[in-house]
């Protein structure tokens, strides 16, 4: 059995005690930190993370931990009959009782649809929660699988970023190897996590459509179903569960908001998140309605870039995801101190001094550093996605950490025309979905489009406003590409206006790479950049030196070398 969901722990204990003599039970604790017992989550990730408890070929059960069931339900699923069925590589749990189809007809897309087939009403030949015609609901989620169903989950990551168990049965279904088991017309409840989210929540309005099926939910957990029996505990009493019940966080005042959801501080229950700290910060994202999958996908893919990016002190830190009926909660390590934009409007002339400001660019740059040679680009750095952590690792001042990488993409991974980012902070490719640095005018984002971002940055931290400020869209695209902004010499240094420049530039090929910009004079003027975690010190001569002009921008011969080929393209083409 691998349990999934809230309050596992507490359905391994009843379900041990219960007698299911004829099944093996292994109960799976999975969680995305490194102990286990904390927070669970119904994704296929994690029953692909149940893999090695589960060596041999036998049957298993997988019920969602937050679901609640009539002990006979149970029984007919533990008893789903692979033998004589050996095609069937699972089997699902369905009500088709007349009263759950008609309901089911009008609800929100939240339980998975069944077609069976009209020779074998015990094979199902379609499952989803959007088909127009169907026969019956899957029970919740509660499935009998063979370990079939981990390499199948495993092929469905390389074209989805979150595939569900649903998305596994549909498979098996359209390939006609799930079998079904019907609830039947017995006196026996099922109740899914979104009844179950409301059981134990006072009043409530009398024309609450669902205040019924609380109540049914009530009375089954306190009802003669829970016997005790010689191996079962004694029942909690009317009222035990509720007291212990602790909230998972403790949700306080909003942060602000990321590309896909409010970010509010938090303080985490007393075992509930693993984290370095109690305080918290939650990214609260809703995911219900039509776009729920793409919601979901939005969301993971965040947390996957997160993963990645882990361990580097200049990039948040992710704790734990939560997932809830309707939202997922995104839980990250709480940095105290503000955003680098409100850092910057506290001061006097609402400008930093140079220090200061190169302090929080070699922050910035070791981020983008870490993040491009693991393969990501941020395409939505600004000030207020840099927060600035009070008391750094180095023992002064602050450190700025680089946040919201809910646009992140892979480097050189993402399509041409892509133009998502903040546009007062976006390259020019980001702006117009045209890169002058091809002949086409077509190439995918790389890593000169944060360094743009972070031009923008260096400038507004030095000057107090950004680069380019417009009204209007076209004004603004204008100006970036005609790089018509003031370089303020009377608060820039001849050496802070010259890294700005090798930033600010219309071709990506003449922006300063992230290697350039370490090894620059202004940025190393309080010392070398620590080298990265996984770099590797090259000791080089004076040539080295010389491929760079004297103000660190690379020098034109690619670009002489593009030109040049254009110009034979177009000569030719009107030759021809």
């Amino acid at each position: 059995v691998v349990t999934l969901g809230h309050d596992a722990a507490q359905v391994a204990e009843c379900v041990s005690a219960y007698g299911f003599h004829r099944m093996q039970i292994d109960f799976v604790y999975l969680t995305l930190g490194s102990a286990a017992g904390a927070v669970w989550r119904n994704l296929a990730n994690s029953v692909i993370a149940a893999r090695a408890a589960f060596s041999s070929s036998a049957p298993l059960l997988i019920v969602r931990a937050d679901h609640l069931y009539d002990g006979r339900l149970l029984r007919k699923i533990a008893d789903a009959p692979f033998r004589p069925e050996p095609t069937r590589q699972a089997f699902a749990l369905i009500d088709r009782t007349p009263a759950t189809v008609r309901w089911a007809a009008t609800a929100p897309d939240q339980l998975a649809r069944v077609a069976l087939a009209d020779h074998d009403r015990r094979r199902a030949i379609r499952l989803g929660p959007r088909l127009g015609s169907f026969d019956a609901v899957v029970a919740g989620e509660l499935f009998a699988t063979t370990p079939h169903i981990f390499g199948l989950l495993a092929s469905l990551f390389s074209s989805s970023l979150s595939p569900s168990l649903a998305d596994a049965m549909s498979e098996l279904a359209d390939a006609g190897e799930l079998g079904v088991i019907d609830v039947g017309e017995l006196d026996c409840h099922w109740f899914a996590s979104l009844t179950m989210a409301g059981v134990f929540q006072p009043g409530g309005r009398a024309s609450d459509s669902w205040a019924r099926v609380r109540q049914a939910a009530r009375e089954l957990l306190y009802s003669g179903e829970w016997r005790p029996t010689a191996n079962m505990p004694t029942p909690p009493l009317r009222g035990e569960l509720e007291k212990r019940t602790e909230p998972l966080l403790h949700l306080g005042p909003t942060l602000g908001e990321g590309a896909h959801g409010v970010v509010v501080e938090a303080e985490g229950g007393a075992s509930a998140i693993q984290a370095p700290s109690s305080r918290l910060a939650v990214k609260m994202c809703h995911v219900g309605g039509r776009d729920e999958r793409s919601s979901m996908e939005a969301v993971m893919w965040e947390v996957e870039v997160l993963r990645r990016l882990r361990g580097h002190e200049n990039i948040v830190k992710l704790c734990d995801v939560v997932e809830l009926a309707d939202a997922v909660y995104v839980v990250m390590a709480r940095i105290e101190g503000p955003c680098l934009l409100e850092h910057i409007w506290a001061q006097p002339a609402r400008v930093l001094d140079e220090a200061s400001a190169r302090r929080f660019f070699r922050h910035i740059l070791a981020a983008l550093r870490h993040a491009h040679s693991r393969g990501f680009l941020h395409c939505d750095l600004k000030p207020a996605n840099v927060r600035l952590q009070l008391g750094g690792a180095d023992g002064g001042g602050l450190t700025a950490v680089l946040v919201d990488w809910g646009l992140a993409r892979r480097v050189d991974k993402q399509p041409a025309w892509l133009t998502e980012g903040t546009a007062l902070y976006a390259s020019p490719e980001q702006l117009t979905g045209y890169n002058a640095d091809t002949a086409w005018g077509r190439s995918k984002l790389g890593p000169p489009a944060d360094v743009w971002a972070l031009g923008a940055t260096l400038y507004q931290m030095l000057t107090g406003r950004v680069p380019f400020e417009c009204a209007a869209h076209e004004e603004l695209v204008a100006r970036a590409l005609a790089l018509n902004y003031d370089t303020r010499p009377e608060l820039l240094s001849v050496e802070a206006r010259q890294i700005i420049d090798s930033m600010l530039q219309v071709l990506p090929s003449d922006r300063a790479s992230i290697e350039e910009l370490c090894a620059d004079a202004w940025t190393a003027a309080d010392g070398p950049m620590p080298p990265a975690a996984d770099s590797v010190l090259v000791e080089c001569g004076e040539a080295a030196s010389e491929a760079l002009l004297p103000s660190g921008r690379p020098a034109r011969s690619r670009r002489i070398a593009l030109l040049s080929v254009y110009a034979a393209l177009v000569v030719g083409a009107l030759l021809f």
